[in-house]
């Protein structure tokens, strides 16, 4: 090799390190911009595949729990009565719907300013993660995450989408965020009572949303009482702390429990976890076994169908939607009695199928080359995201045990972690791309800024400077 050779791709680092420190000495900027581009992307995408009144995207419309957010709504605008058509029910959630109503009171039944309250969502959502990146990683990877953010085709799609997902994923940024800053910052910092009330108040929202939240509330009570613990703090100071996030999560969750319990004669957050549960022993990835119609099964196990009970039109259920819970519990346990070992090796492709985007729906992508062709670019982008985020937790074992950055990774590997029961009912990818993505973006970005910097010394104050005792 000659010296031309040799020289050539340290030029190259240069200016590719010299772009990097533009950009990060510029770095406000470009995180604006990044919003900017995310807004229009996002505003595109519906006015490409949606119509004001039709809640399924044109494009893919595989995602229909719209149809029945929005009966949720109509029967809390029209007959005051959270449900269908005016009978109370607790299937779904009600934060998400409640969303909608309101939207539906406030400016009539188009859906374009839910789909906007969405895109709204979406900033919201960006500026918690960016915040985190920069103050974890540095701007570089702050300006990165926006970007990540920004274009990143599955969550340009959710947004379109009426999908309770995108409300999820903005509370739970709030929650990472004031982790990362405040509740779980190191032994020092100063802090306020009503952080952890917020953060309380936010996962009582997040689990009115998708009882999935619960496990992460779970996961901040934990990491709470662990840091008073590992940082000797006084017994009162870390009591008080996990009263206030049980205070916070009982005020938003406490009049629904208490609702469903006067209604149905049970406690519950709703009435489709074990139904979830129940579905996932026979609906596989690879579809029902001989082909059977699903309403068939269910009608075989004395289980109510899901379109059944959302159906608008019917004013009575045979049974309650305690009782259905009840039965639909009874005939997993059937099942899984009948082949324990057939049920742990659906799951095991349950969480291939979700960390590999496997999962499309076929009477869809049958004859649609478009939607073909959009499926395997979304999927390629995602496997990329996921190797350098893998690459750089491997990589990024080696930091300082006491780093901003080592605790970021850490906080979002236990957060990823919170997600995982999902693979114990059936597959679906909006679980992942609503719980699991936001952290694969967050830490790629650290990981691309470690790259672009690696042979560039660190200023001084970098957040990768030696912090106080911590997670």
């Amino acid at each position: 090799m000659n010296r031309a050779d040799r020289e050539a791709p340290k030029g190259f680092r240069s200016k590719l390190q010299e772009g990097a420190a533009g950009i990060e000495a510029n770095s406000t900027r470009w995180v604006i911009l990044a919003l900017v581009v995310g807004v229009l992307l996002r505003l595109g995408l519906v006015v490409a595949t949606t119509t004001p009144e039709e809640p399924l995207n044109r494009l893919y419309p595989g995602y229909t729990d719209g149809t029945a957010y929005l009966n949720n709504a109509k029967s809390l605008v029209q007959d005051g009565v959270y449900g269908y058509g005016g009978r109370a029910s607790a299937f779904r959630p009600p934060a998400y719907p409640a969303a909608v109503a309101l939207s539906l009171a406030l400016f009539g039944n188009s859906l374009t300013p839910i789909r906007a309250f969405q895109i709204a969502l979406f900033l919201v959502m960006t500026v918690c993660y960016v915040a985190v990146a920069t103050g974890s990683f540095g701007p570089l990877a702050g300006v990165l995450t926006g970007w990540m953010f920004a274009i990143y085709p599955l969550f340009v799609f959710l947004s379109s989408e009426m999908a309770t997902e995108s409300l999820y994923m903005a509370l739970e940024a709030v929650i990472f965020f004031l982790c990362i800053r405040t509740l779980l910052a190191p032994y020092g910092r100063r802090q306020s009572a009503k952080t952890p009330l917020v953060v309380g108040v936010c996962c009582g929202i997040g689990a009115l949303t998708r009882p999935n939240m619960v496990f992460v509330f779970v996961l901040v009570l934990a990491l709470a009482a662990w840091r008073g613990v590992r940082e000797a703090r006084d017994a009162w100071s870390t009591l008080r702390v996990v009263l206030l996030l049980l205070a916070g999560f009982g005020v938003i969750v406490g009049p629904w429990v208490v609702r469903n319990r006067v209604r149905f004669g049970s406690p519950v957050l709703t009435t489709n976890l074990e139904y979830n549960f129940f579905r996932g022993t026979f609906d596989l990835v690879h579809g029902i076994e001989g082909g059977r119609n699903i309403r068939d099964v269910f009608r075989e196990h004395g289980v109510l169908y899901e379109q059944e009970i959302e159906d608008p039109s019917r004013r009575s259920l045979p049974w309650s939607e305690i009782d259905n819970e009840r039965a639909a519990r009874a005939a997993s346990w059937r099942i899984i009695e009948d082949d324990p070992w057939g049920w742990l090796l659906e799951r095991s492709r349950n969480a291939v199928y979700l960390w590999l985007n496997l999962e499309w729906e076929p009477t869809i992508m049958s004859g649609r080359t478009d939607v073909q062709w959009s499926a395997g670019f979304v999927t390629m982008i995602y496997c990329i995201v996921l190797s350098i985020a893998l690459c750089g937790c491997f990589s990024g074992g080696r930091a300082a045990p006491e780093t901003s950055e080592r605790r970021c990774r850490f906080m979002a590997g236990l957060f990823i972690l919170a997600a995982m029961p999902v693979i114990l009912t059936f597959v679906g990818k909006r679980y992942r791309i609503s719980m699991i993505d936001p952290y694969l973006l967050l830490l790629a970005a650290a990981t691309l800024q470690r790259w672009l910097k690696r042979s560039t010394p660190l200023p001084a104050g970098s957040s990768r400077t030696p912090l106080p005792p911590a997670l």
